[in-house]
């Protein structure tokens, strides 16, 4: 690439140029980007624009139209994403512009009101909605568009039309790969786990009586969860009945149910778990220490360490989701 700038201050053809497409950005004019081939030449007028921004005295980043979007996203790929700040939810559907390099979400954003743009997540692994407000039941479907899906966090997900869990059960169970599940301070009671563990005690009770499953008994998933997060919630000593079903159990946690921990002893010897902290069993000191903390529920690795995302790609795809 050629320098930005002349060896006598001038400023080179292609400084002036990328000022210029910068300066068309800020105005909202959608200038020929989709020749740009060079990541460098993407970064440079993405930090231009940034500067502009800043010396323009714009308070927030002015948000990039869709054919300017589609050109930066080619260069923005990220495998996972952390965003608190408020999103402009008709522009959720961009994701797909960089969806299939995705594989952890993170959300915090009370004003979901729909999960219909996790079509274009194929590849997602972990997931956390947190602080959900106003997400009708029916929307959890859409997390079937996910199924190889391995963890979910739904720590503080308000109470809504269907308190229970029975509708977001229904859902869980079919997701064969998933893993591990937060509902911490939620409502959701028993229902939630006897619904998602009724796979495992069919095919128990088949076993054990030599009963023959109809096709529709035989035909309810048998869930792989094993990580459960189920702090402050309305279950009771019934749901821990249910979870003898799993076929392995790595993390419990009942805290601040009113579930007598004594209770916990039958599942502590079954699954051959520590009580580390009361009220709560695992069978790593990392999941304890992760529920302890109430850090993201994740099963791909991300919360272990994964790098910060370059800057100018956390910038770029924020920048797509911003409020005007």
């Amino acid at each position: 690439m050629a320098s930005m700038q002349s060896s006598e201050g001038v400023p080179s053809l292609l400084q002036i140029c990328i000022r210029a497409v910068a300066r068309n950005l800020l105005g909202r004019y959608e200038p020929e980007l989709s020749k740009i081939c060079e990541p460098e030449d993407a970064r440079q007028i993405w930090n231009e624009y940034l500067r502009l921004c800043h010396t323009s005295g714009v308070t927030k980043l002015v948000p990039l139209g869709d054919q300017a979007a589609n050109t930066f996203a080619k260069f923005w790929q990220p495998s996972h994403l952390k965003v608190s700040i408020e999103i402009n939810h008709q522009l959720m559907p961009r994701l797909h512009l960089f969806g299939l390099t995705l594989t952890h979400l993170e959300f915090s954003a009370y004003w979901i009101r729909n999960l219909a743009w996790l079509q274009g997540t194929p590849n997602l692994q972990c997931l956390s909605l947190r602080h959900l407000r106003y997400l009708p039941p029916i929307q959890y479907r859409n997390l079937l568009a996910v199924p190889q899906l391995r963890s979910l966090d739904l720590f503080e997900m308000a109470r809504s039309e269907e308190p229970t869990g029975f509708e977001l059960g229904v859902v869980l169970a079919k997701l064969q790969n998933l893993k591990a599940l937060n509902v911490t301070c939620t409502e959701v009671g028993d229902k939630l786990v006897e619904t998602i563990t009724f796979g495992r005690r069919l095919a128990a009770w088949s076993r054990e009586t030599g009963q023959t499953m109809n096709a529709e008994q035989a035909s309810w998933p048998q869930t792989s969860i094993c990580q459960l997060r189920l702090s402050r919630t309305n279950i009771t000593a019934a749901t821990l009945g249910f979870l003898s079903s799993l076929q392995e159990l790595q993390l419990l946690d009942i805290r601040k149910t009113g579930i007598e921990h004594s209770a916990l002893l039958p599942l502590q010897k079954q699954f051959g778990l520590s009580r580390l902290v009361d009220g709560m069993l695992t069978s790593r000191n990392s999941l304890a220490l992760a529920a302890n903390q109430n850090r993201v529920a994740c099963d791909c690795g991300t919360q272990e360490g994964t790098k910060p995302l370059d800057r100018w790609t956390n910038e770029g795809v924020t920048a797509l989701l911003f409020w005007e």
